[in-house]
């Protein structure tokens, strides 16, 4: 093969493997990819992996390289030799397509802690559990290597005659695999993870040498090279005794609730509100008219007579809007449907409700202050059965299903036991749920008590003025970055996190190997965002997948709007009958 004919190959090579990598990108494969065991029906994939960090930096390299092959192809005059990075980029690339999922980076540079310099890391595999280092070294620069090294020990050692030898008596094994091998393990070693994620293991992939050649190697030094990897901890994987890559895997079963629900306060306000339990309407307008109010304007006099004002519903407000957006989401998917649904095909008939005392005593501040006198009775049903039925005067009376006996028992006087975590989920969860808390100070002692009523305003307290940084990298001083393959987050005062019950309930349930059910879904999607779960952790899950949250679309205390709004509406809508009966009566009249 002639230098341009072999320059062409390479140059057809790396397009084909632009190619491929762009079909991959384009559609990364839902068995690549890790997702949590969060169920949410109107946002099935919002917590999932997304992608695989690198990978389109990793791209633009081989195009790069590929328009560099392009150019000297088109040349007058290309040169006789010219020395491309295919191999090492098909090697990453390969060495990626057989790595474990989920797939997490490619081409990752990762700091030394505590040490100068940082170490660059080809994949990073099962979820950050695996770094992949890919070298394309051949045994004749091996071989190099230890002539090198061979003459600066022993000025008078003749690496010629000597090669079959090996070294010379005493000389400590080493070569550029090793120290970049111990560098590596270094790196993984120093990794500062999430507790409950183990410290990364290294597989080194060598794509240019063969662990048994035919014809034995040149030197004994080689296969103790190998040894010495080996006995350094380090997975070593040879191109040559590669199969085929893995074949596609299928995205994971979904996930299924426990038979202990944990219920944060907002799915208790959403059991309770009237949006829920009320007749949904029938149509657009009426959907606009539940919580509006009817206005009529001023009667005016033309040539013709006089004209009765025509009645039309007053402008949205922000309330408005959330309750209407709210009860249109609930004629999407009604909560009571989708909770009685996912339970019975879970096989759940008798599911047992949780809440922790901070929710139980935070709940009647805010239903006996804003709630209707039907959502404050079912407010209390919830905890005291002795009120009477929970659904009495629901849409749903009679057809709760697996819901019919709901009671809800607070967690610290009932028998729900606190384990260890089972998998990677639930301890980097955990573990940064125990952040946010610490970060966002002492909770305030729960009461049973209703909030009191509206006191008298006073002037608040002047606040001092906060010394300002001087420029933005003070500001971010102390603040790690959010990839999980570096150190976790630190979460400065000022930082706006997820309320203190929230991340409480959320620990609470995590810890009991229960089910929590929410409405928070940005709480919860910061949370994925921190722990790193949308961009990939260790898939440790086998088996039924328990789900770990539960998200289901939020609804607000609305009876006393909806009752307000209907006597307004009914009031104006009388006052225009008579209106219109009079003036026909006086007309007659005349």
């Amino acid at each position: 093969m002639t230098e341009g004919s072999a320059l062409a190959a390479v140059g057809t090579q790396l397009r084909t493997l632009a190619t491929e990598i762009q079909q991959y990108l384009a559609s990364v494969p839902e068995g690549d990819r890790y997702f949590p065991p969060i169920i949410d029906w109107h946002h099935p994939d919002e917590y999932a992996q997304t992608g695989v960090q690198g990978l389109s930096k990793f791209l633009h390299h081989v195009h790069k390289e590929s328009a560099i092959v392009d150019a000297l192809l088109e040349s007058p005059s290309p040169p006789l030799e010219y020395s491309t990075n295919l191999v090492s980029l098909q090697g990453v690339w390969d060495a990626f397509k057989r790595s474990p999922r989920p797939l997490v980076g490619v081409w990752q540079t990762m700091e030394r802690q505590g040490a100068p310099g940082s170490v660059k890391v080809d994949v990073v595999a099962a979820g950050g559990d695996e770094w992949v280092k890919v070298n394309t070294i051949k045994e004749s620069r091996l071989m190099v290597e230890f002539r090198e090294h061979d003459s600066y020990i022993n000025s008078d050692y003749d690496s010629d005659s000597d090669a079959e030898n090996g070294s010379s008596p005493g000389a400590e094994l080493t070569n550029s695999l090793i120290t970049q091998a111990r560098l590596l393990i270094d790196a993984a070693q120093q990794c500062q993870r999430l507790p409950g994620l183990q410290q990364p293991r290294i597989r080194y992939v060598l794509t240019r040498l063969e662990e048994n050649p035919e014809d034995g190697h040149r030197d004994p030094r080689i296969p103790q090279t190998f040894a010495v990897l080996r006995d350094l901890g380090i997975e070593l994987e040879f191109a040559a005794q590669w199969g085929p890559p893995l074949p596609p895997l299928t995205r994971p079963a979904e996930a299924v609730p426990a038979i202990d629900i944990v219920l944060d306060l907002s799915v208790l306000i959403a059991l309770c509100c009237d949006s829920t339990h009320c007749p949904l309407p029938q149509n657009e307008d009426e959907l606009e008219a539940r919580f509006r109010l009817l206005l009529v304007g001023d009667q005016t006099s033309t040539a013709n007579g006089t004209h009765k004002p025509t009645p039309h519903l007053a402008p949205h407000s922000n309330a408005t809007r959330d309750l209407r957006d709210q009860l249109q989401l609930e004629m999407t998917r009604p909560l009571i449907h989708d909770l009685r649904d996912q339970l019975s095909a879970a096989g759940i008939t008798t599911p047992r409700f949780w809440c922790t005392r901070e929710v139980y005593g935070r709940l009647p501040g805010l239903v006996e202050v804003i709630g209707g006198a039907a959502e404050r009775r079912r407010a209390k049903a919830l905890f005291d059965p002795a009120v009477g039925d929970f659904w009495r005067g629901s849409r749903w009376e009679g057809d709760a299903g697996c819901l019919t006996s709901i009671s809800v028992t607070i967690i610290e006087d009932g028998e729900l036991a606190t384990h260890e975590p089972e998998m990677a989920f639930d301890a980097t969860v955990a573990a940064v749920c125990e952040r946010m808390i610490a970060a966002g100070g002492p909770s305030t002692p729960p009461s049973r008590e209703p909030t009191p009523g509206p006191t008298k305003p006073t002037r608040p307290p002047k606040k001092k003025a906060e010394p300002k940084t001087k420029n933005k990298k003070d500001r971010d001083r102390g603040q790690a970055s959010k990839n999980p393959l570096r150190p976790g987050t630190v979460f400065p005062a000022s930082s706006r996190l997820p309320s203190g019950h929230t991340l409480r309930t959320l620990l609470a349930g995590i810890q009991a190997r229960a089910t929590v059910l929410t409405n928070n879904r940005g709480a919860v999607l910061k949370v994925m965002r921190e722990a790193g779960v949308t961009d990939g952790i260790p898939d440790t899950d086998a088996g039924t997948r328990r789900a770990r949250i539960w998200v289901v679309n939020s609804s607000s205390l609305a009876e006393w709007r909806r009752i307000e709004v209907e006597e307004n509406n009914r009031r104006v809508l009388a006052g225009e009958e008579g209106f219109e009966l009079r003036r026909q009566g006086h007309g007659n009249q005349s």
